[in-house]
């Protein structure tokens, strides 16, 4: 598969790379609006620069196109990508709100294209395993899941990009930008979300128009309740965590490796490996090479990826409703919801 990259920041690096090591995948093409970069990225990759993504749209060669630019731009830049008959990964969030994103979903499946969503935490060896044991009822009914992103950013950070922290850009702050894998990762386990309750504000980085913390109490369509935190102002940093407790086990993962685990019929093998690696440091790039063979693997068999347009829309929704709960102090069902 020939690959294209729209947008060449931090994380547009990490998709090159990625796509670089892949055996069955190829670079053909960068665009980004910083001509500077050029040069950068013909003698890392040794392949072409575009600071128009439209003309890198162009190119008959490219097969899988990978946006790597802030939220506000995901949909023009995916519905083009559509139009030119690309299939398309997109990162995290998909956009800032349901509506754009539904608009997106639409325009590739009108097109018959793939569309993805980058949540490589999915893709991690804890993940996998516990979501297989989900499937196999093994915690029993869930009552109880938490997400915490506990993290510190600093005033640098907020000035390096006009986008961060602006709501026409990334959409949101801490639950949106930092947040967002730790509550895909719970309603992934938990299951869909009925309504939540939240508070956001912005108490340290007072230059920034987004939330800095964002507390939420949530209940899920299957009963059980829930609890998200997501913040940028913890000096120094701590750890983001995920947590699940059923009527017949629990499970936690801390800082995307499995932390601790309990099963009242016994012990699972693939989880005592996980546990015996607990504390070590994982790799992020590969969760996100598995998610990019996901993604070849989906276009060469013509099936779903396995994470859709649609399911990266359902933390942003989550997300957004917690937004809107903050605002009008009450609880918002997201239930046959639109934003």
């Amino acid at each position: 598969m020939n690959f294209g990259i729209i947008g060449y920041g931090a994380i547009g690096d990490v998709h090159a790379q990625v796509i670089a090591g892949l055996e069955d995948a190829k670079l053909v093409a960068v665009a980004s609006r910083t001509p500077e970069k050029a040069e950068k990225v013909r003698e890392k990759y040794g392949c072409d620069f575009y600071t128009d993504y439209r003309d890198l749209l162009r190119r008959s060669d490219i097969d899988i196109v990978s946006i790597c630019t802030p939220a506000i731009l995901h949909l023009q830049m995916a519905l083009d990508a559509a139009a030119a008959g690309k299939h398309c990964i997109v990162e995290k969030p998909i956009e800032i709100n349901t509506m754009r994103a539904e608009e997106m979903i639409e325009a590739f499946q009108k097109k018959g294209l793939k569309l993805c969503v980058i949540f490589q935490h999915r893709f991690d060896p804890a993940s996998i395993a516990l979501k297989r044991l989900l499937y196999e009822t093994r915690f029993g009914k869930l009552n109880y899941g938490t997400a915490k992103t506990i993290w510190f950013r600093d005033e640098a950070y907020y000035r390096a990009s006009i986008w961060r922290g602006a709501w026409n850009g990334d959409g949101g702050g801490a639950l949106m930008n930092q947040a967002v894998h730790s509550i895909d990762l719970l309603q992934y386990f938990m299951g869909p979300v009925q309504a939540v309750c939240g508070k956001c504000d912005t108490l340290y980085h007072l230059e920034i128009e987004t939330e800095d913390i964002g507390l939420a109490l949530l209940r899920f369509e299957n009963g059980a309740l829930g609890v998200i935190e997501g913040t940028t102002l913890a000096y120094p940093g701590r750890n983001t965590e995920v947590s699940i407790y059923g009527q017949k086990g629990s499970a936690g993962i801390r800082n995307h490796t499995l932390e601790h685990y309990c099963l009242k019929d016994g012990k699972d093998a693939a989880l005592e490996a996980l546990l015996a690696q607990s504390g070590k440091k994982t790799s992020n790039r590969a969760s996100f090479i598995r998610q990019y063979q996901d993604m070849i693997a989906a276009v060469k068999e013509n099936r779903p990826p396995l994470v859709t347009g649609e399911e990266g829309m359902k933390s942003v929704q989550i997300i957004n409703a917690i937004y809107e709960s903050s605002a009008k102090n009450a609880w918002i069902d997201l239930r046959n919801k639109d934003d």
